[in-house]
């Protein structure tokens, strides 16, 4: 399922939800059910057809993952992405179940091959995202808008292609699944103050997780 708007209509959803204690929470994706209920499920063949018809696209191509543990699924992750003829720009891992006892030396086993990647490590067990980009764009860990609190965990990254001026932000986030209204507040006030940053607001934003 895919859901898109604008900065503005973001800041604005997480604004209201601020301003309104009592108020509901229902995240974007439940608002428009339409999306979710249009969603298809592809076999890798069917996959790779589809990916075939882009053709040369040079559309930025992205696979946001919760992949459950990384140290106990990324052989069949690499796997499977070594089954699809076009690679993917920017892949975003969450729960990867990264905390602070996982070292940088035992995260080195989980690079792929052309590609870069950073990571933030989670107050919880069973948190953690790692975002890889293609080793054609240059990019960096906004370190400001990095970091884990109690109810997700968030990693922002400043990049562009090495043939261009033009910058992307890409923040990843894995929300922990603790539903009390109050961390869902609390995630949703992480995010209004994300949008709310100066750098964000003057940039493209490209926003994955789960």
């Amino acid at each position: 399922p895919a859901y898109s708007t604008e900065n503005a209509e973001l800041r604005d959803f997480y604004s209201k939800l601020h301003d309104n204690e009592d108020a509901k929470i229902d995240f974007p994706r439940y608002q428009n059910s339409e999306y979710i209920d249009s969603a298809k499920y592809y076999t890798i063949n069917e996959l790779n057809n589809a990916l075939e018809n882009f053709g040369e696209c040079k559309d930025t191509k992205i696979l946001n993952q919760n992949i459950r543990g990384i140290a106990t699924n990324f052989e069949n992750f690499t796997s499977y992405l070594s089954t699809l003829k076009s690679k993917f720009n920017i892949i975003c891992l969450t729960e990867c179940h990264i905390t602070k006892e996982t070292s940088d030396s035992d995260l080195e086993n989980y690079k792929i091959d052309g590609y870069q990647f950073f990571h933030v490590k989670s107050s919880i067990k069973f948190g953690g995202v790692i975002i890889y980009f293609k080793d054609s764009y240059e990019a960096r860990c906004i370190e400001e808008l990095t970091g884990s609190n109690s109810s997700c965990d968030y990693l922002f990254i400043e990049m562009k292609n090495k043939n261009s001026s033009k910058k992307i932000i890409t923040g990843g986030y894995y929300r922990h699944c603790i539903n009390t209204t109050t961390e869902k507040q609390n995630f949703c006030d992480t995010v209004e103050s994300h949008l709310n940053y100066k750098r964000i607001k003057n940039n493209k934003i490209i926003m994955l997780g789960d």
